[in-house]
């Protein structure tokens, strides 16, 4: 049996969370769903304005996402909001952490 080339034995993200797929609003975002949102989000933008994933920008994808983020937490919460418990700056730090 040959040794797996660097390619065949490292994994990419999508294989690991699955394709892209958009936030339930139903349920609470997991950091697994944050990431499967932006997978969702750069597959749309490339079908939609045919923008190649390496184009967009991290900060964009990464404002994108919280908007979303931010909009599942305030429906449980209607006291979640930037000012008063998370800021919009901390938020996109840690899903750009993530």
């Amino acid at each position: 049996m040959s040794p797996k080339t660097k390619y065949e034995s490292s994994t990419s993200l999508a294989d690991v969370t699955r394709p892209g797929e958009p936030m339930t609003h139903t349920e609470l975002p997991t950091l697994r769903s944050i990431l499967k949102h932006g997978i969702y989000i750069q597959e749309k933008k490339l079908m939609e304005e045919d923008v190649d994933r390496r184009n967009y920008s991290i900060s964009k994808l990464v404002k994108d996402v919280r908007v979303e983020v931010v909009n599942c937490l305030q429906r449980a919460n209607s006291q979640f909001s930037p000012p008063v418990i998370i800021t919009d700056k901390y938020t996109e730090r840690k899903i750009q952490v993530a």
